[in-house]
C-alpha cells in the first residue's frame, strides 16, 4: 500500500493538487526519503518554504542534486541567501 500512496501523491502533485498529494502522504506509515521528498513538495506548493526546506534535508538521500537545486529554491524564497548560496554552489 505504501509504495501505490507515494505513486498517488506524485500523480496529484503533477496534477496540481497538493492537498489531495498531502493527504494521501499523511495515510503513508513508513517515512522514507522519497516520502520526505514529496511532503517538501507539497509544502513548497503551499508556499511553506521553513517546512520544505527541513522535509528536503531529510530526503537527500533520495535525489541529492535535486534536493539541492529545491533548497536553494527554498532559501531563496525565505531569504536565507547565505544558505541559498550553499546550495547552488553545492550542485556544481
Amino acid at each position: 500500500l505504501e509504495p501505490e500512496l507515494l505513486l498517488r501523491s506524485q500523480a496529484a502533485l503533477d496534477g496540481g493538487d497538493a492537498v489531495l498529494a498531502g493527504n494521501l502522504l499523511d495515510a503513508a506509515v513508513d517515512k522514507t526519503s522519497r516520502w520526505h521528498f514529496l511532503r517538501a513538495q507539497v509544502y513548497e506548493k503551499q508556499g511553506d518554504y521553513r517546512q520544505a526546506a527541513e522535509h528536503y534535508l531529510q530526503a537527500v538521500d533520495y535525489d541529492t542534486m535535486s534536493v539541492y537545486g529545491c533548497l536553494e529554491r527554498c532559501y531563496k524564497a525565505l531569504e536565507d541567501y547565505r544558505e541559498a548560496y550553499r546550495y547552488a554552489c553545492l550542485q556544481r
